[in-house]
């Protein structure tokens, strides 16, 4: 099942600090923190940055692991007009961000956005990316896939959620099959 963003139902123990309420802003440095969400997912030893204010989440310096994957994104954000964006979440919030040293298995992907499975265990050794989920411009991306495929590559991904249908259009640095 997948984390439906507009509707989140999660349990979480954190260890926070640099807590601050200010306007329409909320910000706190999370130096541990656990969750469980009711679609099934969880992650622990989630750390990082974060400042919430109206149309604009930023986490800086992200950690998350969850037993398949773990991610290092030293800057995401994610921009929306209000926070009904989340019931289209794939074409109506934009992100973009930096991810370094990171592991991505298919079981976590397939929580956090409704990318139909396939199977996947990529290694992204460095990435910068902008965009929605199903219009996703990828700046660089640095990767070696457990089946043997590494490269690097720069482009934009189109309709990723249906994965038969989507379009990619990249230009390639480095291909290499082992």
């Amino acid at each position: 099942d997948v984390i439906r963003w507009y509707d989140l139902d999660a349990t979480a123990d954190a260890k926070a600090r640099n807590f601050h309420i200010c306007d329409a802003c909320v910000s706190a440095t999370v130096d541990d923190l656990s969750l469980h969400e009711k679609s099934g997912y969880s992650a622990w030893n989630v750390r990082g940055r974060a400042i919430i204010h109206s149309g604009n989440i930023q986490l800086s310096n992200l950690h998350l692991e969850d037993g398949r994957s773990m991610l290092n994104v030293p800057k995401f954000s994610m921009i929306y007009d209000n926070y009904l964006a989340f019931r289209d979440f794939t074409r109506k919030v934009s992100l973009s961000g930096q991810i370094r040293n990171t592991q991505l298995d298919t079981w976590t992907l397939s929580y956090l956005t409704p990318v139909q499975e396939m199977p996947l265990d990529l290694s992204i050794n460095e990435a910068s990316f902008n965009g929605t989920v199903n219009n996703m411009k990828l700046h660089y991306l640095d990767f070696s896939e457990a089946g043997g495929i590494s490269g690097k590559l720069s482009g934009k991904v189109s309709n990723l959620t249906d994965i038969r249908n989507a379009a990619v259009d990249a230009e390639i640095d480095r291909l290499e099959f082992t």
